[in-house]
């Protein structure tokens, strides 16, 4: 009888501590549930996740190019400063857009950074295009660095008053190769057709007097190949990325224009960054400068070397006087004159700009 008593006993306690403990057990799982106690995954006690800000950055160049690496570069310099709260995702060879509306995807945000190619975009880049009224004498200096300048100093310019302009990057000047007949004086000019991937290097060739084309980059060893264009006006670096060493002969080292790639952000996204996320931009901005051009310059002497010594194109450097002749033609077509006119009627400043970038190609400060 006692036993049956202490079952009974032991029952109605044990009952008692269920009801007891029951809202309690009750308020825990829902605190697990809504992640408000120390049980969270990432061990704080208001339960919220610092998920990363994903970027889509939408560059022209194919994944196994020197380009393509230097953008990875940067990527994984804004995710280790920013502590991984940044990751920016690459779209290579034009996937997130084509190469000809990167501009227009970064305002609208169909992408959130964008590498311009002024050579292709050229009527959206109205300041950025004076970079192609250089004469053809000019040495191989550090044209990013040059439009960052004239970026800074001109903000009247509208190219990137819709978006925030990050940084610069070139590669050095255009030259002219050629597929069969060497271009050694204006006289092996007539019937020659060079191509380019943009509209400004062909201006020069129109001033010269050869035939133009216009060609997309992906297109070029194609039109070589099958004769459509005799001859390309490029940077030297490009030559191997896209094969071309394999199809031309000659380069006459001519500075054919200078080349500019800007990087912006849809001013939206950048708005909307915590400053000292914006703060670390602007300092991985700065570094990126130095160490694309420098490792850009590097690949410009490699390539012309490699191009020479592995597949035999020779480099053709015109005399001084042969290289005034080319100089005074330059200047007489009006390349400059007609951009100058240009820019006043549309209220910029065209002469004052074009001066300024007369002084920064002999500046100490954009040299190799």
């Amino acid at each position: 009888m006692n036993r049956v008593k202490l079952i009974i006993l032991t029952g109605i306690v044990c009952l008692a501590l269920m009801v007891t403990t029951l809202p309690f057990m009750a308020a825990c799982s829902e605190s697990d549930q809504d992640g408000t106690t120390d049980g969270t995954t990432d061990g704080t006690t208001d339960g919220t996740t610092d998920e990363p800000i994903e970027m889509k950055l939408a560059i022209g160049f194919p994944a196994q190019s020197l380009y393509a690496e230097l953008y990875e570069d940067y990527a994984d310099e804004i995710y280790e400063r920013t502590d991984g709260r940044v990751e920016i995702v690459i779209g290579y060879s034009s996937s997130f857009v084509p190469i000809d509306q990167t501009l227009s995807a970064a305002i609208t945000g169909l992408v959130d950074i964008a590498e311009l190619d002024q050579g292709v975009i050229y009527g959206e880049l109205p300041m950025t295009a004076v970079l192609q009224r250089i004469p053809p004498s000019t040495p191989l200096v550090r044209y990013g660095k040059i439009h960052t300048i004239l970026t800074e100093e001109f903000p009247e310019f509208p190219d990137f008053q819709e978006v925030h302009y990050l940084f610069d990057w070139s590669m050095g000047h255009a030259n002219i190769y050629t597929a069969e007949k060497p271009i050694r004086t204006l006289d092996d000019v007539p019937g020659v057709k060079l191509g380019s991937a943009g509209e400004s290097p062909l201006l020069y060739a129109k001033a010269f007097g050869f035939s133009v084309q216009a060609v997309f980059p992906q297109d070029i060893f194609m039109s070589l190949e099958k004769g459509v264009i005799d001859g390309i006006v490029w940077t030297a670096c490009a030559i191997p990325t896209f094969n071309l060493q394999e199809l031309v002969k000659y380069r006459t080292a001519i500075a054919m224009g200078g080349s500019a790639f800007p990087v912006v952000m849809n001013q939206e996204v950048w708005d909307s960054l915590p400053s000292d996320i914006q703060q670390i931009f602007d300092e991985v901005n700065e570094w990126a400068t130095d160490y694309f051009d420098n490792a850009i310059y590097e690949d410009v002497i490699r390539a012309i070397e490699w191009a020479e010594t592995e597949y035999g194109v020779e480099t053709i450097n015109l005399s001084a006087e042969e290289l005034d002749r080319w100089e005074a033609l330059w200047w007489d077509y009006g390349l400059v004159s007609d951009y100058v006119a240009e820019m006043e009627a549309r209220g910029l400043p065209g002469q004052e700009l074009h001066d300024r970038l007369m002084e920064l190609i002999t500046s100490p400060e954009v040299q190799y």
